[in-house]
């Protein structure tokens, strides 16, 4: 995609903001409670698959805050160690995830609106078969013996 521009402005602010961050170890994150520094050392062992990823990594002493590359959505899920952690938008795409110390396993999934709705409307068709069925049952006059003729 591209576009010919109207204005252009340059602002000295934001390009520090934009440009002065290394990439590789400085985030910009969108949230309260996140400033600081974080311990950035560490080998990571990541496996994504299908809609999720976990993460691994040796307990540190101090918090660390782990950027994944893949586009920020609010039904992004985050658990450290098995403790819900919220996803933070950063970099402006990315998600990120407050790790805090000692923590050893981040596993991240995303849940869908529609996989809420498709198990409602499951449940939902559920009863209806169900209750369909028990009337249709009810509705059903009683079976009568009908004796044979031996002749």
């Amino acid at each position: 995609m591209f576009y010919l521009g109207s204005k252009a402005d340059l602002i000295r602010p934001a390009l520090d903001i934009l440009f002065g961050p290394n990439p590789g170890t400085d985030v910009i994150a969108e949230g309260t409670g996140i400033e600081g520094a974080y311990a950035a050392e560490g080998d990571i062992v990541a496996d994504f698959r299908g809609s999720g990823a976990r993460f691994e990594f040796a307990p540190m002493s101090k918090d660390r805050f782990l950027v994944v590359n893949e586009m920020f959505h609010p039904r992004w899920l985050a658990f450290v160690d098995g403790q819900s952690m919220p996803v933070f938008r950063t970099n402006r795409l990315m998600m990120g995830v407050l790790i805090p110390k000692g923590a050893t396993t981040v596993q991240m999934r995303f849940e869908p609106v529609t996989r809420q709705w498709g198990i409602a409307a499951f449940a939902l068709l559920g009863v209806l078969f169900l209750a369909g069925a028990l009337y249709a049952i009810a509705r059903c006059p009683p079976v009568r013996k009908v004796e044979r003729n031996p002749f």
